[in-house]
């Protein structure tokens, strides 16, 4: 009977494909369910395949971990001798592990005590992590399951968790000796923690007068050479990841799509690693994150603009404000791979004749208008889709678009402009829609993101439209390359380079290039030069 290889699983309420493998006999004591499941965040089923196939992947050498912790190969004819047994983890050891566990509780709640917490302290009033069947008992000894306290239950599924993540970062077998021993630390860190927050909601004002708790001192002799002895010096202090990006934002004043887009890569950052103190953040970590980001495919690119780079933009401004003392985010890099042929590219004539053709026959205005306008001002996608009707504006006898702030984010303050309209779209009716729309925005049919963005879904609408019309190569994007046409369109036609620069919103390469006024009159007999297809 052939075997079945395991494939992506469709969730027939969401159609979204799913990660979803029973997890072997031998060590469901170790896994808090039977099935691991695990969304793989898209619809598409071919990239579903190859992000299952890493998720698979991953998850198999996890096990693999799992089961050599508690097993050993049965080799009869080996004639090598196994090693001996890793000796069992100590109390000591242990406690000294969970401490990262009361640090980040305790820093995560320090400035406001009083605010819900994950694990409210009620339920540690009665409540130990055993070391022999893992069971969490009460104080009468009974075991509490998930009928008696579904609160406690979710507390004994979060230890042995952290347990199983802390021995597998510091490689300790995760066997059930070990994870009952390291399950009990956690515990008792993480009810310690909870107990001086109570102090602090209290009112005990004068622990605020310290520094924040971290891991006590190594009281470890060091010989001087004068022969004194005197006490090593203290431990570096708990900074977790969420000080630094709040300082780094009271500072810098971001956007927050920007605050909230680097937020998640250092929560990412934070899943990898299994804790969030910037003091324990090393080279060697960062390494093995990137190494980790490529083997799920990400690109070069991706991992260095968008992962990379706000951790060491972060990472600086706390070094520069004595938030750290070290910054191993600068020793990091990681080579960009140009290959011919992949560079994004403009519109050729026939496909950009296929999207305009498609477009002038749509009812919808945003698939109406939206590539013509793009086409023949060479804007940027979200400056028209966030255009309000107050934008279309005459000056003496020339129909404008104003680029503006006041209607949305723009890139920077060279993308503030006025660009004259095309004689094609005027000829088209695009006056009459303007003048047809009551709201005070112009493209009401595309929604705003939380951000209050609608460039976003602009492109989500907009790029599925423009592929079912068979453009497919992926070095066009379906709309930021008519930029990049029109680009090309101003070289062909002998459109002078600052005037380029001022109708797409380029910033000037000089200060002498700035200088002076671009007149609308003059900007509209360049832009006329552009031609159209039909």
């Amino acid at each position: 009977m052939p075997v079945v290889m395991p494939s992506p699983w469709l969730n027939p309420r969401t159609a979204t494909y799913y990660l979803r493998v029973r997890v072997p006999t031998e060590l469901r004591q170790f896994v808090s369910s039977e099935v691991v499941k695990k969304s793989l965040g898209t619809k598409d089923p071919k990239i579903a395949k190859k992000r299952f196939a890493t998720e698979y992947a991953e998850l198999q050498a996890r096990w693999a971990v799992l089961k050599n912790g508690v097993t050993s190969p049965d080799h009869e004819d080996s004639k090598i001798a196994e090693p001996p047994p890793p000796a069992p983890l100590t109390e000591r050891r242990a406690h000294e592990i969970a401490r990262a566990v009361h640090d980040e509780y305790l820093n995560h709640y320090w400035d406001n005590p009083n605010q819900p917490r994950a694990w409210p302290s009620s339920i540690f009033r009665a409540f130990s992590m055993t070391m022999g069947d893992i069971m969490i008992r009460d104080r009468k000894g009974v075991i509490v399951t998930a009928s008696d306290n579904k609160v406690r239950s979710k507390l004994k599924s979060w230890c042995l968790e952290k347990s199983r993540q802390l021995l597998l970062q510091n490689s300790i077998p995760p066997d059930a000796s070990n994870i009952g021993t390291m399950a009990q630390a956690v515990a008792a860190n993480l009810k310690q923690a909870n107990f001086l927050l109570d102090r602090l909601a209290s009112g005990e004002t004068e622990l605020w007068d310290a520094k924040r708790p971290a891991r006590e001192p190594q009281r470890d002799q060091v010989q001087q050479p004068s022969g004194e002895q005197n006490v090593i010096q203290k431990p570096s202090q708990h900074v977790a990841f969420a000080k630094l990006i709040e300082g780094w934002k009271a500072e810098r004043k971001s956007k927050s799509k920007t605050i909230y887009e680097w937020s998640r890569v250092f929560g990412r950052l934070e899943a990898f690693l299994g804790h969030s103190d910037a003091m324990r953040l090393t080279v060697d970590d960062l390494r093995r994150w990137k190494a980790e980001m490529l083997a799920k495919g990400l690109s070069s690119k991706t991992i260095r603009d968008a992962n990379l780079a706000p951790v060491k933009a972060i990472f600086n401004y706390a070094l520069q404000n004595g938030l750290i003392k070290d910054n191993p985010p600068k020793s990091i890099s990681i080579e960009l791979r140009q290959w011919d042929g992949l560079n994004r590219r403009s519109f050729n004539d026939t496909e950009a004749e296929t999207l305009l053709r498609a477009a002038r026959a749509e009812i919808d205005p945003i698939r109406r208008w939206i590539p013509w306008i793009l086409a023949f001002t060479g804007a940027r996608l979200s400056e028209i889709c966030q255009l309000r009707t107050a934008d279309i504006k005459q000056t003496g006898s020339v129909w404008s678009i104003i680029i503006t702030a006041d209607a949305g984010s723009v890139k920077n303050r060279s993308s503030e402009r006025t660009i004259p309209i095309h004689s094609v779209l005027l000829n088209d009716g695009f006056l009459n829609f303007v003048s047809s729309t009551k709201t005070e925005v112009l493209l009401t049919g595309l929604s705003p993101d939380k951000f209050g963005k609608r460039g976003g879904n602009g492109t989500k609408v907009l790029g599925r439209w423009v592929r079912s019309l068979g453009i497919e190569d992926v070095r066009v994007a379906p709309m930021h390359s008519l930029r990049h046409r029109f680009k090309t369109l101003c070289r062909r036609h002998g459109i002078p380079q600052d005037t380029q620069f001022a109708i797409m919103g380029h910033s000037q390469r000089t200060i002498g290039d700035s200088y002076g006024e671009f007149e609308i009159d003059v900007m509209k007999g360049e832009i006329e030069k552009i031609p159209t297809l039909f």
